[in-house]
This record gives structure tokens, C-alpha cells and sequence, in this order.
């Protein structure tokens, strides 16, 4: 019976996280600049109860005004920090998060004490259902990280990591400078 039960619930967790993915293939609506400050403190609010229970300490910067959908910006927090949390067993997690501005480009940094991602993992964590970990040691559904990619991607940024086994990861992904008032284009989200 617990066999069949937790088997209902990875395929609930899957599905959701499938109904995520196929959400992030869309652009969402961009009217102005967007706070990544104001993004991140919802998104650490969101993931409180898990901080606290790993004891997690999280430095942060101050980050710059982004041209992004604030609801996908902090998904793609989420699932960066939550990885950062899930894969740091054994130790507390130290999360630090960063951005610097670079042209008409601002690029973000999470960077954690984690497990790391050996080299030939590195090519494929991005791709849809690919984990480098049990699900009964780590669970998770696969699909996070491509769907960090697809938000990102749909933004005119892009993602890319640097990882050492055992020292920890830092994931980077870059996303427009804000526009000064007025000039900032409105993207209008896919109906369909």
C-alpha cells in the first residue's frame, strides 16, 4: 500500500511539474521593469519552512531592475535555491546570491555548498527528466532546471553553471537590463 501511495505521489508531483514546463514555453507578460529584490524576498518567504528546517544561511546582494516576468523570475529562484537546499545533504547549505551588470545584460548568480555536478553531468542537467541522483536518495522530478532554461530563454538571457564535486555550484543566468521608464516594451502573454 505505502508502495502505491508514493508512487500516486511522484506522478502528482511529475504532473505538476509537467504542467510548470509546458507554462514556461510561453512568454509572460513584461510591462516594465521588475524588482529582482522584491522577487527574491516572495520567493524566500515561499521556501521558509525548508530554510529553517536545513538551517540554511543565504547572503544576498543587492540585485538590479530586470525586464522579466516577476512570476517566472521567481520560479526560476525557486527551483535554483530549492536545488541548492535538496542537494546539500550532510552539511549546512550556504547559498549566496549575486548580479552584476554587464552591458545591456544583468547576470545573476546562485551559488551554493552543494554536492556539485561532475563534468559529464554538467551537458545534460538542463534536458527534461534527466537526474544524476536515485529518487529514493533525492527526490525531484527532472524537469526544474529545463524549465530554468525555457523561462530564461524565452527572456533573450541565458543559463550556464560552473561546478566542482564536493566544493558545491554556482548557477548563472543573464536577463535584460530594465529600460528607463517608457521605453520598456510590453510583452503580452500567449492566450492559448
Amino acid at each position: 500500500m505505502r508502495f502505491a501511495v508514493d508512487g500516486a505521489k511522484r506522478m502528482h508531483r511529475l504532473i505538476d511539474a509537467i504542467m510548470s514546463y509546458s507554462k514556461s514555453a510561453r512568454p509572460g507578460v513584461v510591462s516594465s521593469a521588475v524588482d529582482a529584490n522584491a522577487v527574491l524576498g516572495e520567493t524566500l518567504t515561499v521556501l521558509a519552512a525548508q530554510i529553517a528546517e536545513s538551517g540554511a544561511r543565504i547572503t544576498r546582494a543587492v540585485l538590479p531592475e530586470v525586464r522579466v516576468d516577476p512570476a517566472q523570475l521567481g520560479q526560476v529562484f525557486q527551483n535554483l535555491i530549492g536545488n541548492a537546499l535538496k542537494f546539500s545533504t550532510g552539511r549546512i547549505p550556504e547559498i549566496a546570491i549575486g548580479a552584476v551588470e554587464r552591458d545591456d545584460q544583468c547576470v545573476f548568480s546562485v551559488a551554493d555548498n552543494g554536492l556539485g555536478i561532475d563534468d559529464a553531468a554538467q551537458e545534460h542537467v538542463f534536458e527534461m527528466f534527466r537526474r544524476h541522483h536515485p529518487q529514493e536518495d533525492i527526490p525531484g522530478t527532472g524537469i526544474g532546471l529545463a524549465t530554468c532554461r525555457k523561462i530564461i530563454e524565452n527572456h533573450d538571457g541565458r543559463i550556464w553553471l560552473e561546478s566542482s564535486v564536493g566544493v558545491g555550484t554556482t548557477f548563472f543566468f543573464s536577463l535584460p537590463k530594465a529600460l528607463p521608464a517608457g521605453d520598456a516594451p510590453v510583452i503580452q502573454a500567449d492566450p492559448t
